[in-house]
C-alpha cells in the first residue's frame, strides 16, 4: 500500500536522495539538473524537504510532490505544486 505524508525533519536526506535519483533518471523532465542540485548545502536540502509530500511504499520513499503554501489571508488554504 502506498501512503503519502511529510518526512520528519531529520529525514531530509531521504528527500535529497530521491530527488537526485529522479533528476538523474529523467533529466529532461525537470528544470533543474542533478549536477546543480548536488551542489546544494545540507541546510538548503533540509529547508526544501519541508515543502514536499512523499509517497511511501513499505516505509521507503518512492515519489514526491513539491509545493508552496500561499501566505495570503484569502488563499492560505491553497498550495502551488511545483514538482512531481
Amino acid at each position: 500500500m502506498v501512503q503519502v505524508g511529510r518526512l520528519a525533519p531529520e529525514r531530509w536526506r531521504e528527500y535529497k536522495e530521491l530527488r537526485l535519483e529522479a533528476l538523474e533518471a529523467d533529466p529532461t523532465a525537470f528544470g533543474s539538473s542533478a549536477e546543480d542540485e548536488a551542489q546544494l548545502s545540507d541546510a538548503e536540502w533540509a529547508k526544501r524537504a519541508q515543502n514536499v509530500l512523499i509517497a511511501f511504499s513499505g516505509g521507503e520513499p518512492i515519489g514526491m510532490i513539491g509545493f508552496l503554501l500561499s501566505h495570503r489571508s484569502k488563499t492560505n488554504h491553497l498550495a502551488d505544486i511545483f514538482s512531481v
